[in-house]
């Protein structure tokens, strides 16, 4: 004669190779509906029941070289009404491959850095990246010190934001003119976004240092330990 304790263990012990059969049903129906899909130069694991969602490397929005950027005299703070409350944006009809941060180091040169919003939002938007961008000023009247600020909104950026998976160091006073050189990370190596500068004839004069625009994910910008702090100085 069992107990009723007994027997409720009992009961409950016959049900367990029927519910390991279960779990490993639903396991195997949740691996068929995903794969790797390799585009651009990252790997996307992406689920078929949204793959609606997620958004194309070069959706039809992008223009190209065909925008004309003005170097008007005067300039006003832009308005981006897509814009939320500290530089956030993010597409609404399909989803983001990865969030980026865009750090901008400036120190009192607030035309660039207008000019450089009033186009560089545009340009994301159209390449429908989920951004937020970060401009890190140094205070006071010590010399400059591009790496060490660079450094601190690395840091701060991944408190405000811890999905942040791409970050671009961003120099203000280069605009992007083709929106097809899409601002995102390498998963093998860090990105130079910008080998091509209007004023150097669009040729890359030097293959041993960056500079301009440069793309890091977070292991990469771990690794190396970062921007130096050594250098001081414009340049």
């Amino acid at each position: 004669m069992f107990t009723r304790g007994k027997f409720n263990r009992l009961t409950r012990n016959e049900y367990i190779p029927e519910i390991i059969i279960i779990i490993s049903i639903l396991i195997i129906i949740h691996v068929c509906n995903t794969y790797y899909e390799y585009t651009g130069n990252q790997y996307i694991l992406i689920d078929k029941n949204d793959l609606k969602e997620v958004c194309q490397l070069y959706p039809s929005t992008l223009l190209g070289g065909k925008e004309e950027i003005i170097m008007s005299e005067h300039i006003e703070w832009s308005d981006n009404p897509n814009v939320q409350k500290g530089g956030i944006y993010s597409p609404n009809d399909c989803k983001s491959r990865e969030d980026l941060a865009i750090i901008i180091p400036f120190r009192n040169r607030e035309y660039h850095l207008k000019l450089l919003l009033k186009y560089l939002h545009p340009f994301l938007q159209r390449q429908k990246r989920s951004y937020q961008i970060f401009v890190v000023e140094q205070i006071g009247n010590i010399t400059f010190n591009k790496g060490a600020i660079m450094n601190v909104a690395f840091q701060e950026a991944l408190k405000i934001r811890s999905s942040f998976g791409c970050f671009i160091f961003h120099d203000v006073d280069l605009l992007p003119e083709n929106d097809y050189n899409v601002y995102e990370c390498d998963p093998k190596t860090p990105r130079h976004l910008s080998p091509a500068v209007d004023e150097l004839r669009y040729v890359l004069m030097y293959n041993h240092l960056v500079g301009g625009v440069l793309a890091l994910n977070k292991e990469q910008f771990i690794k190396v330990n970062g921007w130096s702090n050594l250098y001081w100085g414009w340049g």
